[in-house]
């Protein structure tokens, strides 16, 4: 029986996984749940990562304008009231591209917005969000259900 070496099973898990991606990150929705904890950890390239086509070119200038620094606390920062995120309405209308209804859940508020996702080199990247559209649910979040 040949023994393998440790980094030689390093190397191939690491292939195995992609190099580094989670497997979540392999399907549309796992793309967006990635692109909102890589905001909430003020992981800029990561984030920025998320992205394709004229979305990531204005991130990136922006992440340039501000300094990735303060482009970091920028994304914590609205981050941080986000209580939830649910993903509906997921389409596929072919196998490079995704849509889906994403809403983000608050305290006082639901936004929902439509993502289309694109497969860029084997990677799910998000090429087109809408704008936001508010609700205020008639039972706020974490309102207690029973005494």
């Amino acid at each position: 029986m040949r023994r393998v070496s440790a980094a030689a099973m390093l190397i191939a898990g690491l292939m195995a996984a992609g190099c580094g991606k989670s497997p979540a990150e392999t399907t549309p929705a796992g793309r967006v749940h990635a692109m909102a904890r890589h905001s909430s950890e003020g992981k800029v390239n990561e984030y920025i990562d998320c992205f394709t086509g004229q979305l990531r070119a204005d991130l990136e200038q922006t992440r340039d304008q501000m300094k990735p620094e303060a482009f970091a606390e920028l994304l914590r920062r609205r981050s941080a009231p986000v209580r939830g995120i649910a993903i509906s309405e997921q389409t596929q209308p072919d196998e490079n591209t995704a849509r889906m209804k994403v809403e983000w859940i608050f305290e006082d508020r639901n936004e929902a917005q439509y993502f289309t996702l694109v497969k860029v080199n084997g990677d799910w990247k998000i090429s087109d969000m809408s704008n936001s559209q508010y609700n205020k649910p008639e039972i706020p979040y974490g309102t207690r259900v029973f005494e």
